[in-house]
């Protein structure tokens, strides 16, 4: 007869955790919300003050949109705001980024929703 030994199972991977030097900055860590964009970072992080600056020009200034040759105006309004309207079919690579691009930004204030493929989307882009 042989004898089987079993190996005892291993032990538990410890816990990994983030460590920070503190070299006594008094906003070190500090979690904060901005007002306007209402993204919530860590300040003293570069890369989340990095990500904050992007979204917060973002809310800002909103997505540029500037007259591009192939575009289809449906409507020019006294106030020089155009009325284009976006066929998901036909449109540049240029418009559909665009589009994503605006999209993003009301799913951030409106919640999400899907783009159906191929849709056609209307956009009131205004003059400033």
């Amino acid at each position: 007869a042989s004898l089987l030994t079993v190996a005892p199972p291993p032990p538990p991977a410890k816990q990994q955790q983030q460590m920070y030097l503190d070299f006594g900055q008094r906003s070190f860590g500090r979690q904060i919300e901005c007002a306007v964009c209402g993204m919530l970072y860590t300040e003293g992080e570069p890369e989340d003050e990095k990500e904050h600056q992007r979204r917060h020009q973002r809310a800002v200034r909103g997505v540029v949109m500037p007259a591009v040759a192939d575009e289809r105006v449906v409507e020019r309004r006294e106030d020089g705001s155009r009325l284009v309207v976006i066929d998901g079919n036909t449109a540049s690579p240029l418009w559909r980024r665009r589009l994503v691009e605006a999209k993003a930004v009301l799913d951030a204030e409106l919640g999400d929703s899907p783009l159906p493929r191929g849709c056609r989307a209307f956009v009131c882009l205004s003059a400033a």
